[in-house]
């Protein structure tokens, strides 16, 4: 599974936002090697004067998963996440920043569960 953040300045009234929500999370998934449906988008989008005066805009994207990636997998999810949001015209320059959090099972809870209690239960 892959949580993908993107916090962003890009104009987005420029594009079918569901589509660029889809295309960050499979670029996410494919990149990571994750099987279809392992994927959540959140896209959050900001107006200028909520971000650093700057040319251009920005995308800051966060994924979060398990640790195990290969750095090839890593390699692969940020050049993919760069190439979906440099594919739109924004009207300027953009700027992708991507930041990969791992995180151990004993540090996540699903459902009011600690995911690491789910993975180590005994097979009845």
């Amino acid at each position: 599974m892959v949580s993908v953040v993107a916090t962003t300045d890009l104009p987005l009234e420029r594009v079918d936002i569901p589509q660029f929500v889809d295309r960050l999370g499979e670029a996410a998934r494919i990149g990571l090697g994750l099987p279809p449906g392992l994927r959540s988008v959140y896209l959050v989008p900001l107006t200028k004067e909520y971000t650093t005066a700057k040319d251009g805009f920005e995308a800051t994207i966060v994924l979060y998963s398990a640790p195990g990636k290969t750095l090839e997998q890593k390699r692969a999810a940020i050049a993919d996440l760069n190439s979906v949001v440099q594919s739109y015209d924004w009207g300027g320059d953009a700027k992708v920043v991507v930041i990969i959090k791992e995180h151990e099972p004993e540090n996540v809870g699903v459902n009011g569960v600690l995911r690491w209690d789910t993975l180590n239960q005994p097979s009845e």
